[in-house]
């Protein structure tokens, strides 16, 4: 399934590979790896039991989601781009998704900010975004800020920050990122192949 979007000028397509749909946008894929096995290693770096609260800003594909679920979490999931979601819906685990998360289409930056004025809580956070290049703000200093006020204490959030040995990255990638997310107040940061896991 295709789709294109005058208004980005964006190409949405979904590829199969070893069985699993993976996501590319304007040729680029979304995915690093086998989706299904790159969602679970985020769910147990996230430590994530059955009961908690989790909020996952980028719903992508659901493949996270859906993970998440399967371990009896709550999950609220935020996604901005409907286009993906409506390539997510042609998948079969899609169905259990918005059947048992709280799905919300919105700006990721914008609605984190909403849910830090209301005094929302979660028990973990998965941040899931795009490259860089794509969603600036969801790596900026003030997102961090916003992320670590709905995060309850001694609560974790697993950052997805991709290869940071790509020829594409600039050397001080990671670094920066690391750097912005003490700025917020976080104390632990680690790296773990393609993750930081954040407390």
């Amino acid at each position: 399934m295709e789709i294109y979007d005058p208004k980005t000028r964006l190409h949405y397509k979904l590829n199969e590979e070893n069985g699993r749909a993976v996501l590319c946008i304007s040729g680029i894929r979304m995915q690093e790896g086998d989706p299904v096995e790159t969602a679970r290693t985020k769910t147990r770096l996230l430590k994530a039991k059955n009961g908690m609260s989790v909020l996952e800003i980028c719903t992508g594909l659901g493949y996270c989601t859906y993970e998440l679920i399967n371990r009896g979490c709550k999950v609220t999931t935020i996604e901005k781009d409907e286009n993906v979601i409506a390539l997510a819906r042609t998948l079969p685990h899609f169905k259990v998704v918005e059947t048992r998360a709280q799905l919300v289409i919105a700006d990721a930056f914008d609605k984190i900010e909403e849910i830090a004025i209301e005094g929302g809580k979660f028990d973990r956070v998965l941040h899931d975004p795009p490259r860089f290049s794509r969603a600036p703000l969801l790596y900026s200093s003030k997102f961090y800020e916003f992320v670590r006020s709905v995060l309850k204490k001694n609560g974790i959030m697993v950052h997805y920050v991709g290869n940071p040995y790509s020829r594409n990255r600039k050397r001080n990638f990671v670094g920066g990122v690391v750097k912005r997310l003490k700025e917020a107040g976080f104390k632990s940061i680690k790296r773990i192949g393609y993750n930081l896991v954040v407390k």
